[in-house]
């Protein structure tokens, strides 16, 4: 069982090349991919995808808090 509200959503941002100094370089458009919800327990949280990028190990993933007022996906 898990809480009402996430307490993350997880966006992944991808990388769109390289800087002049040869490092990657992302995407400035981040797209929510899912959210992290913690359990009834409080002593873990579980991770839902909505969806799984084609390019996920050409990215970044970020862990954004979700505000009070946010609902998140179900």
């Amino acid at each position: 069982m898990t809480t009402k509200r996430p307490i993350y959503r997880v966006t992944f941002c991808p990388n769109e090349g390289k800087d002049d100094q040869g490092r990657d370089k992302i995407s400035k458009r981040s797209v929510e991919i899912g959210a992290v919800w913690q359990t009834t327990s409080k002593r873990s949280n579980i991770l839902r995808l909505k969806l799984i990028p084609e390019n996920l190990a050409n990215g970044v993933i970020f862990l954004n808090p979700v505000s009070q007022n946010d609902k998140g996906f179900a």
